[in-house]
């Protein structure tokens, strides 16, 4: 997914300073919105939109789901009355249910597919200035 994203800016850039400053700028809007930076319970009403289309949003929360929800995470943490995995989940306001692992590994490659094809059309249609 990330060298399709960044092949894809670069065939709208065309050039190596305009390329690197897109790439540089969709790189820290989607470390930004993914998640990972700010909690979804963090990011701005208006700025949700962006969680919802970073790629690094369905990555980590199908790797979360993966980590927290495994066997070792499958143990009470002392008076409580869900399991320790699932309190991580919901104290950094990611999903608990394991049905996000496969939507993340699914979107993941829809993400791959999308960002080629608009690579290809950027470099069939966009003329390369000389």
């Amino acid at each position: 997914m990330a060298s399709g994203i960044f092949r894809f800016m670069a065939s709208l850039g065309q050039d190596t300073a305009v390329a690197n400053t897109l790439a540089s700028f969709a790189l820290v809007v989607t470390l930004v919105l993914s998640g990972f930076i700010l909690s979804h319970d963090k990011i701005r009403a208006w700025w949700i939109w962006g969680y919802w289309i970073s790629p690094l949003m369905y990555a980590m929360n199908a790797l979360s789901i993966n980590e927290f929800l495994g066997h070792k995470w499958k143990h009470y943490a002392e008076g409580a009355t869900e399991y320790l995995g699932i309190q991580v989940l919901k104290n950094r306001g990611l999903p608990t249910e394991a049905k996000w692992y496969w939507i993340g590994v699914g979107a993941l490659i829809g993400f791959v597919i999308i960002f080629n094809f608009f690579f290809t059309v950027a470099l069939s249609y966009l003329k390369r200035k000389c």
